[in-house]
């Protein structure tokens, strides 16, 4: 249990930081190239987080996504990606 207890708190600190991140690139349009640094900053916290497969898999898919819109200056269709990313990782929130 203390193993369990200890840990959360790191669980707790990549959620946050991921959904910072993901706030800030939905909430300002920024450069390309700095919005899809991000989104690749996001990706490697997210590798982090302990994660179902299939869950994972959708949250990768939400970020490959994004990065695609971003690529075509989709910004509209980007933020959406970003918001139900953002959700879904709301629950490993502390």
């Amino acid at each position: 249990m203390n193993a369990l207890h200890t840990a959360r708190p790191s669980v707790d600190l990549l959620a946050r930081q991921i959904s910072q991140g993901l706030r800030r690139l939905i909430d300002s349009p920024g450069s390309r190239t700095v919005s899809r640094q991000q989104l690749a900053d996001s990706r490697l916290l997210l590798e982090a987080l302990p994660m179902a497969t299939n869950e994972f898999a959708v949250a990768r898919r939400r970020l490959q996504n994004a990065d695609r819109y971003l690529r075509s200056d989709e910004w509209g269709a980007a933020r959406y990606e970003l918001r139900l990313l953002y959700g879904m990782l709301r629950q490993y929130e502390g």
